[in-house]
């Protein structure tokens, strides 16, 4: 978002968006005031999960003042460990849903993420989310490679 961050606000503003999710927002680093300054508009506020560890990922949600956000259960948890993600609770006069944000870096070497052990994990969190009484939207970007075999 460090270079994005004017043309983000100018997207939210001019077209008239009330929630915006984002991944791969790479807040965290000494700039970040300045990058937020730009990226929020008047009338918005911003709620952020950082990667926890290292640089770079990370997920928000940008978000016209008015609507009521918190946030439920996040990457920092720690719950889930192959994919980024921010749970939200969203009520807007009585209409209430849940918000789940993810965020699923492609695998290497360095992060150690393996699509079997991200499948295991995401099952799980979809198991979970069906026993929420809310509608429930999930959106975000998953970075997986599915390859069908044939014989």
């Amino acid at each position: 978002m460090n270079n994005k961050a004017l043309s983000i606000a100018d997207l939210v503003t001019s077209r008239n968006i009330d929630i915006l999710a984002l991944t791969e927002t790479w807040l965290g680093t000494s700039i970040d005031a300045q990058v937020l300054s730009e990226l929020v508009p008047h009338g918005y506020d911003i709620l952020h999960v950082a990667r926890p560890y290292k640089w770079g990922g990370g997920v928000a949600v940008l978000f016209r003042e008015g609507l009521v956000l918190n946030i439920i259960q996040s990457t920092k948890d720690r719950i889930f460990t192959q994919f980024e993600h921010m749970e939200l609770s969203v009520k807007a006069g009585k209409t209430q849903i849940r918000l789940c944000i993810i965020y699923l870096p492609p695998p290497s070497g360095q992060n150690h993420f393996k699509a079997t052990m991200f499948l295991d994990e995401w099952s799980n969190y979809l198991d979970r989310l069906t026993t929420i009484s809310q509608e429930v939207i999930i959106t975000g970007d998953l970075n997986l490679s599915v390859r069908t075999y044939t014989h």
